[in-house]
């Protein structure tokens, strides 16, 4: 096994085991992490693949506690790298297969991925059409009975999912899923505009 591969494996278990992937709310593009109380070990990512950035993650409120180092890459550093280390992934080879199916839809669909600035845009249509509603479909099953998701104990995420799920997958109209969730049609106009959820 050459020393490349031997990288892309030892890659793969550091994100399996201490690091994660995501594509925060708040973030316009996939993100990748690795950390350790070691700093040499939180470097190593950086020593193998040349990118991203190590930084000590905000103090603890525990004086005793040891530092912790972060090693972060986004963008299309973070997009590479994963393709690279898919094929080694373990327990989150799952979630990278989603990330990965999400760009490429992106690129199929021949929509504008990048702004002028390099930050990644948005879509949010693909990210419900690919990491929600295949993942919800048991959620939905007693659908009959209004689910108690128009609250404000819930998530905006979960009131897009569910929303989506109705309006698009389902092809109910707005007075039927007002009726569903006992309210006005007002009130469905109002999340649906908050949401983005596009209008058929």
């Amino acid at each position: 096994m050459n020393e490349k591969i031997i990288n892309y494996v030892r890659m793969a278990t550091m994100i399996d085991c201490d690091g994660s992937i995501s594509f925060p709310p708040s973030q316009k593009s996939l993100v990748m992490q690795f950390g350790s109380i070691h700093r040499h070990y939180a470097e190593l990512p950086k020593r193998i693949f040349g990118c991203g950035t190590v930084g000590r993650s905000p103090p603890s409120k525990n004086t005793k506690a040891k530092d912790y180092w972060v090693w972060c890459c986004a963008k299309f550093v973070a997009l590479r790298i994963l393709l690279q280390i898919y094929p080694y992934l373990i327990l989150k080879k799952e979630k990278a297969g989603r990330f990965i199916a999400y760009y490429t839809a992106l690129y199929s669909e021949k929509k504008r991925f990048m702004n002028r600035q390099g930050i990644f845009l948005r879509n949010d249509r693909l990210v419900i059409d690919i990491f929600v509603v295949p993942y919800q479909q048991s959620s939905l099953k007693k659908i009959g009975r209004p689910p108690r998701t128009l609250t404000h104990k819930n998530s905006n995420y979960k009131k897009m999912e569910v929303l989506h799920q109705l309006y698009w997958k389902e092809e109910k109209s707005i007075s039927e899923i007002a009726a569903m969730f006992e309210v006005d049609g007002k009130t469905i106009h109002y999340w649906m505009n908050k949401l983005n959820i596009p209008r058929r």
